[in-house]
């Protein structure tokens, strides 16, 4: 009986693993237990392609590959753009913290001693392939609403266009991004996305319905009516500062991204061209470490 609960789709498994009969072990207790496709590669040097053509949601891959290092492969499935989030189980005959260390600090999510336990393993496969799907469908999802959409919803834009005192004058506008990495823990970014929410508040000093909080990978928007470039090159180097207090960043493997435009007049057509920049991720735009 499957528990995929509503998953249509079975979920893929590539089998990095050198030995046929770890293939027809695997095989017959993912049929058993239903709701799994998989593929096996016996050759650790074809595993990189075979990931990438196939596209799977977990990957189950020896450590002790003939020919190729191991924990250079998991690292190579980490720093790939396609698979950078898929996650990658590893399977060892070694149990030693140092070789535990190695692999997850290359890119791995799960470790097992080869051969584990039926249920073990086959629970272990489901509980990172769902989460591979969630996050799948959580992103395609966010890719269907655009920053544009999210102004317009927001009544930002109609606002400062509908006022005369803002026609002439300049305009600013400030993006921030919040992504994680792969190996992120996502349940603290509430929290630090509000207290960034505030900093940008008080940096800004715009009020709180100028200040739009855009779906998509935890992103804010901030309209800065006034703002000339200098201005807005001073706000800049004050939220960085402020930003960078927030140390707890890196540690939770999230990266933060703060993005730039301005325009001379808040014309319709300036305020627009501007939010394409948005959409077209075409912003000038800096890294906080």
């Amino acid at each position: 009986m499957s528990e995929r609960d509503g998953d249509e789709c079975p979920y893929r498994v590539l089998l990095v693993d050198d030995q046929p009969i770890v293939g027809e072990a695997l095989g017959h207790w993912l049929d058993e237990d239903g709701g799994f496709e998989l593929r096996h590669c016996l050759d650790g040097g074809q595993a990189l392609e075979a990931a990438r053509a196939w596209a799977p949601d977990v990957i189950l891959q020896d450590l002790q590959l003939p020919g190729i290092d191991g924990i250079e492969l998991v690292a190579a499935y980490a720093s790939d753009e396609r698979l950078v989030h898929t996650p990658i189980v590893m399977l060892s005959a070694e149990d030693g913290a140092a070789v535990r260390r190695a692999a997850f600090r290359a890119g791995a999510d799960d470790y097992l001693i080869k051969l584990p336990d039926p249920f073990e393993l086959v629970s272990r496969l489901r509980y990172h392939a769902k989460a591979q799907r969630t996050r799948l469908q959580r992103d395609a999802l966010l890719a269907e609403i655009s920053p544009p959409r999210v102004f317009e919803a927001s009544g930002a834009l109609a606002r400062i266009k509908a006022d005369p005192h803002w026609r002439e004058r300049p305009i600013g506008l400030l993006a921030v991004r919040l992504e994680a990495r792969a190996d992120a823990r996502w349940q603290p970014l509430r929290p630090l996305s509000r207290r960034i929410f505030r900093l940008l508040a008080e940096n800004t000093a715009a009020s709180c319905h100028d200040l739009v909080i855009g779906p998509g990978r935890m992103s804010m928007f901030v309209l800065v009516p006034g703002a000339t470039p200098g201005i807005l090159a001073l706000l800049i180097e004050r939220c960085k500062r402020d930003l960078l207090l927030c140390a707890v960043l890196a540690r939770l493997g999230i990266r933060l991204e703060i993005a730039s435009s301005s325009r001379r007049r808040s014309t319709d057509a300036c305020i627009d061209e501007m939010v394409r920049d948005i959409h077209d991720g075409s912003l000038a735009a800096f890294t906080v470490p």
